[in-house]
């Protein structure tokens, strides 16, 4: 059903996104959401009050981001420089090297009073036995977040970055939230490093739990060349292949409620090994909404339920707008659930027989790849500064074996901690590798030459903010069209 209120939400963003940094934010915000809502109230007269009310609603949230960003540049000014002796509890900890570890806390107590009740990601040049959920006594120096740590951080509620000089002691936790997740997700990385530790296991953590620690610079380049980055960012796409497969298995065979239950569980699980990262926390919001309103006895919209995932994700994370993955993963899901959408159910194979379903497969695939490259084009360019064309023929070639790898994958994890699981996961763990395997070795070949990348300045990006919208209101309108046309078709 077509909700052009919701594209009020999408815009809002991107606008926001597009311009963030500077005085014309709002104006371009309230701009964009007038227009849309006009355009809304002379399309949909029966809806205009749901369509102000969406408005209005992101315009607060897009004024609560500014104001947000605002008080913190103004509190970096006093600590930016500063050194203080904190306590601080550890969220998470993350290994790039043998003597390096990036430590994100949440600081309790410190002789900076400016620095308590923020959160800072802090390096350490040493070993630490400190685990998440512990309490560390240490000195900090902090330092200027650079705009690449921005996009990465903010969106996590890390608003600060600093050196940490020594840590004098640690308080271990016995029981923590964070120190269950983090040692839930350590067994899931050793269950797939039992299988082989190279970049075939790298891909599976990934995959699995969002890992790309042991993914290589080179090859992540290779991933960007060729297209496929969102498939090493858990995101909607793993959650739906998953959850998909549960609950296709258990529909037929419990009741409606039960089967949301466990649906709910099931997506909430995948979140927290994934650490909460942005991406799949709104993917997850909007996956459980969709469920609840099978109880209801409510058709499930995927457009309202993303809209509904944005708007809680941006009100427990304020600052999100500068994830570039929220971004990518909002900007993609739109474009999976509209325009390709449109695209998807305006097409018919059922002439070719048999083999339409092949057809159908491929076309399909297609259709979100060239629908996610201009949805995602205003955020690509302002990240990274090129777009891959050869994007749709890579989709092609690896969404199925991905997909695949992915579900092998986890049973081989679930198998892996039964009684002698260890030896019967070992043929799931052979066909995900051989799987992840192919996807490696296809990535390489179309990405390692930069084969179709097309750079674009960033100070461009607001000419392709333009160029996504008219391509959707092209997709739109030629859908229309053949609908039509099809309908008539049918009645003569």
């Amino acid at each position: 059903m077509y909700r052009p209120f919701v594209l009020v939400g999408i815009g809002a963003l991107i606008a926001s996104f597009v311009a963030f940094n500077s005085i014309w934010t709002a104006v371009i915000c309230i701009a964009f959401v007038a227009v849309i809502t006009i355009l809304f109230i002379v399309i949909k007269k029966d809806n205009i009050n749901k369509g102000v009310i969406i408005a209005l609603i992101f315009i607060v949230l897009a004024a609560r981001v500014i104001s947000v960003g605002q008080i913190i540049d103004n509190k970096s000014k006093n600590l930016i420089g500063c050194t203080a002796d904190i306590v601080g509890q550890i969220t998470q900890i993350d290994y790039n090297s043998p003597n390096f570890a990036s430590l994100s806390l949440k600081i309790t107590d410190s002789t900076e009073k400016e620095a308590i009740g923020i959160k800072v990601k802090a390096t350490l040049t040493s070993k630490t036995a400190a685990l998440p959920g512990d309490i560390i006594s240490a000195r900090i120096e902090f330092v200027l977040q650079g705009e690449e740590f921005r996009s990465y951080n903010f969106g996590d509620g890390v608003y600060y970055s600093g050196v940490i000089d020594k840590i004098y002691s640690y308080k271990q936790c016995q029981v923590s939230f964070w120190k269950i997740i983090y040692n839930v997700r350590l067994a899931i990385c050793n269950a797939i490093d039992s299988s082989g530790k190279d970049e075939v296991g790298a891909v599976l953590k990934a995959l699995t739990v969002g890992d790309k620690s042991g993914i290589s610079d080179e090859f992540n380049l290779c991933v960007r060349n060729a297209g496929v980055s969102h498939m090493l960012v858990v995101s909607g796409m793993h959650l739906g292949i998953i959850c998909g497969v549960l609950m296709n298995l258990i529909n037929r065979r419990t009741k409606l409620w039960i089967s949301v239950i466990i649906g709910t569980i099931a997506a909430f699980l995948i979140l927290t090994v994934c650490l909460f990262h942005v991406s799949i926390l709104r993917a997850s919001i909007a996956y459980i909404v969709m469920l609840l309103a099978r109880i209801i006895r409510r058709n499930s919209d995927p457009l309202s339920a993303l809209g509904f995932g944005i708007f809680v994700a941006v009100m427990l994370k304020p600052y999100i707008f500068y994830n570039v993955a929220f971004l990518l993963s909002i900007s993609a899901t739109f474009a999976v659930l509209y325009p390709a959408r449109l695209l998807v159910n305006v097409a018919n194979f059922e002439k070719f027989g048999k083999i339409g379903r092949a057809f159908r497969y491929a076309y399909d695939i297609l259709a979100i790849s060239v629908c996610s490259i201009f949805c995602t084009l205003p955020i690509v360019v302002r990240y990274f500064g090129f777009v891959a064309l050869a994007a749709p023929i890579t989709n092609l070639a690896v969404t199925l074996a991905i997909s695949v790898a992915l579900i092998l994958g986890v049973l081989a994890v679930l198998i892996f901690f039964l009684p002698f699981g260890k030896y019967l996961s070992l043929a799931f763990f052979f066909l995900s590798r051989a799987l992840a395997e192919f996807f490696i070795t296809v990535v390489r070949f179309i990405g390692e030459d930069g084969f179709g990348v097309v750079r674009i300045a960033e100070d461009k990006n607001i000419y392709c903010f333009f160029i996504t919208c008219a391509f959707i209101l092209l997709v739109r309108i030629l859908c229309g069209y053949l609908t039509a046309k099809g309908k008539e078709k049918n009645c003569a």
